[in-house]
């Protein structure tokens, strides 16, 4: 039998880095946006012999992937009956700060979960199964927008919807390591605001009423190593981008219009540039 799976992405609207523990995590204040695409595709088998088999259009991904380690351990629970072989066709870019590959391990940590006999309640697999391979996974488990504070694991779901407002997605070639990205912002502790903080900083009340504020205190840091993402995000809002803000540690764009005229021209210029992005309408 074969099943066909998707998987979304998120943007940071909002991520502000609080404090660096003493295990090396970050506490940190974020809202996070699920966006329907660009999205990845899971092909799953099942398979007699009892292993876990990856293959994937991005071959670097087929080693050491989250989806194995889900796999692996439903197996040392000795919760699983037979075996499975994934093909993941892959168009989240790798590295820019979607998670991308969290949305894959909650769309398989759910269907692994379907199909035993002793199935983890919603409330198990977000707060004691999804967080063993990741900070973002039990957001995907939402796929709702949401607050997230503490070191991913407080999550907030929210009534709070983009409306009346057209969005572009940038994602461009450079590679953004996460792990490059925290380093350098410990090392720098550069607290500078985003040009794009006009409002006081928000929480999960004031999202909840409407109010956004787009920030990310990895700009700074990133911007200074990769400065075609800040000549990018100044050509948007020049263009005439209501405002702009980078996901997560990088390197993809997420960019706000009112207005259509001017959101058409961004995509326009987008198209011109050959630059990889996706368009919305909220």
């Amino acid at each position: 039998m074969t099943f066909t799976l998707y998987s979304g992405c998120k943007v940071n609207l909002f991520l502000e880095i609080k404090e660096r523990l003493e295990n090396g995590y970050h506490l940190l204040a974020s809202l996070f946006y699920p966006l329907p695409y660009p999205r990845d595709t899971l092909y799953i088998e099942e398979q007699e012999p009892l292993e876990f088999q990856l293959e994937s259009n991005k071959k670097e991904l087929e080693q050491n992937n989250i989806l194995e380690k889900i796999f692996n351990w439903f197996k040392e629970q000795g919760l699983l009956e037979r075996g499975y072989k994934v093909f993941l066709e892959k168009q989240v870019p790798v590295g820019a700060g979607l998670g991308g590959g969290s949305a894959n391990g909650a769309v398989f940590l759910n269907f692994l979960n379907s199909r035993i006999s002793r199935k983890f309640s919603f409330q198990e697999l977000r707060e004691k199964i999804a967080p063993l391979f990741g900070a973002d996974l039990p957001f995907f488990l939402w796929n709702q927008a949401a607050w997230v504070e503490g070191i991913g694991e407080k999550i907030y779901p929210l009534n709070f919807q983009l409306r009346d407002l057209r969005g572009i997605l940038i994602c461009p070639e450079c590679f953004v390591s996460t792990a490059w990205a925290y380093k350098t912002f410990d090392k720098f502790q550069n607290n500078g605001k985003s040009c794009l903080t006009l409002l006081p900083y928000p929480n999960k009340k004031s999202v909840s009423q409407g109010r956004l504020v787009l920030f990310n205190s990895f700009e700074p840091v990133v911007f200074s190593t990769y400065p075609e993402l800040r000549n990018l995000k100044e050509e948007m809002l020049a263009v005439g981008a209501s405002g702009g803000i980078m996901s997560g540690s990088g390197s993809a764009m997420f960019f706000l219009f009112r207005e259509k005229q001017k959101w058409e021209k961004a995509l326009s210029r987008l198209e011109q540039k050959n630059i990889l992005h996706y368009s919305y309408i909220f």
